[in-house]
Parts: structure tokens; C-alpha cells; sequence
């Protein structure tokens, strides 16, 4: 959540994988996405987030199934990907090359629910698929990435814990 707050800017698009009851699209609407896409593979957390968006009458957020990126359209393109899933399904998603196009020239990553054992499992599989890690962040024993695609300066110069 405290990367989502500090990547998240008003007016973004945001796209939230594996969002489970949709927390974190929640808190993108709360922060000033003008729209978050939320997927998530397991039915039963489709239909939960669904309850969870109604319940709090945030109209912005649109939830559907989705094994990871499968049913994002590839012409999409989102300002912020936020995926807080175990650390072997994040290396699944950072394997997939329609990551790095799904972004805007200027967009942003953030991986969360890493494990400490996962940790340098995510950061190789973000290396290789060309990603560039701005800043990790650790909290409760749980480990947390911004991270971009491409050489753009990010203009941020915080690193974080390495």
C-alpha cells in the first residue's frame, strides 16, 4: 500500500492483478485513478471483489477474471500495474513480454507479497525481462518493488532497502 501511495498519481489508469477482495484497486480509486481494472483468476475472489467494490460505491473499478494478463486486451495500457500475488506467480507475470507493452512510456510496476526467500527469485525474473527496479520496500517481514521497463530517468532517486 505505501508504494501504491507513493506511485499513484490522479488521473492514472491502473491495472491490479491477482487483486483477491480488491483492497489495493480500492485504494488506487481512493488515491485518484480516474480507472482501475482489477482481475484476479479464482471466481470466488471475482465475486468477493465485486461485493467489496459495491459495498464501498466506487463506480471507477471494473473487475473480471483473469489468469494473470490472459484476457487484458493488448491495445490496453495502464500508468500502474500493481500485482500483490506469492512470489512465483509474480516471475509467471514478469515472463510474460505483454507486461512491458501493457505500460505506458512513463508507467510503473509495483510487485508485492513477497516473501524474503522470494525476494532475488522476483528481482532475477524482473532483470531478465528488462525490468528496472527504483526502490524495494520492507515491512512486517514482507518485501515490496517500484520498478519500470525501458531507460527512461525515473526522476527519483530513493532506492529504498537493497
Amino acid at each position: 500500500a505505501r508504494l501504491t501511495a507513493r506511485a499513484l498519481r490522479k488521473g492514472m489508469r491502473v491495472l491490479d492483478v491477482g487483486c483477491g477482495t480488491a483492497l489495493l484497486a480500492l485504494l488506487a480509486a481512493r488515491l485518484g485513478a480516474a480507472e482501475t481494472l482489477a482481475c484476479d483468476n479464482d471466481p470466488m475472489a471475482v465475486s468477493r471483489a465485486r461485493e467489496m467494490i459495491r459495498d464501498n460505491q466506487e463506480p471507477g473499478i471494473r473487475i473480471f477474471e483473469s489468469n494473470l494478463l490472459g484476457s487484458v486486451g493488448s491495445e490496453e495500457k495502464f500508468s500502474l500495474v500493481i500485482a500483490n500475488i506469492v512470489s512465483e506467480v509474480l516471475v509467471r507475470l514478469l515472463c510474460d513480454p505483454r507486461l512491458p507493452g501493457l505500460l505506458e512510456d512513463d508507467g510503473r510496476l509495483i510487485l508485492s507479497g513477497i516473501h524474503p526467500e522470494g525476494r532475488e527469485l522476483v528481482r532475477g525474473a524482473l532483470l531478465a525481462s528488462g525490468g528496472v527496479e527504483e526502490a524495494w520496500i520492507e515491512e512486517e517481514g514482507w518485501h515490496a518493488c517500484l520498478a519500470r521497463y525501458g531507460s527512461k530517468d525515473s526522476g527519483d532517486d530513493t532506492k529504498g532497502e537493497r
